[in-house]
C-alpha cells in the first residue's frame, strides 16, 4: 500500500500533538523544517515522543530510527513509510552525524 499525503499529515499532527502535551513544546514554535535539537528534545524527551506514537500508529519506531537532526518532516516521512511496510527506512547519511545513539 503506497504512502498517501493523508497518512503523512496524519502522523504529523500525531508527532505535533505529542510534542505540545507530553513534552510541552509551543505550537507557534513547530513546522516541518524544524529538527528534534531546535525544539531543544533530548533524548528523554525523544522517548516520550516515540511511545506516543508507537501507541497511535502501526509499525516500529525506536529512538535508533531518528537522529537530533531529524526535521519534524523528515520523522513524519519515516513514521508513516513504517506504517505502510512494518519497517524503517535508513536515516539519510546527512543525519548520521547528530546520532543520539
Amino acid at each position: 500500500m503506497p504512502h498517501s499525503q493523508d497518512g503523512h499529515d496524519r502522523v504529523y499532527a500525531l508527532l505535533v500533538q505529542a510534542l505540545v502535551e507530553r513534552i510541552g513544546c509551543v505550537p507557534q514554535e513547530l513546522g516541518p523544517g524544524r529538527t528534534f535539537t531546535e525544539l531543544g528534545l533530548d533524548s528523554v524527551s525523544m522517548l516520550e515522543v516515540s511511545l506516543v506514537l508507537a501507541e497511535h500508529v502501526p509499525g516500529t519506531v525506536t529512538l535508533e530510527d531518528f537522529t537530533m537532526n531529524t526535521s519534524l518532516g523528515e520523522a513524519a516521512r519515516i513514521i508513516d513509510a513504517a506504517s505502510h511496510t512494518g519497517t524503517l527506512p535508513s536515516a539519510p547519511a546527512s543525519e548520521e552525524a547528530g546520532d543520539i545513539r
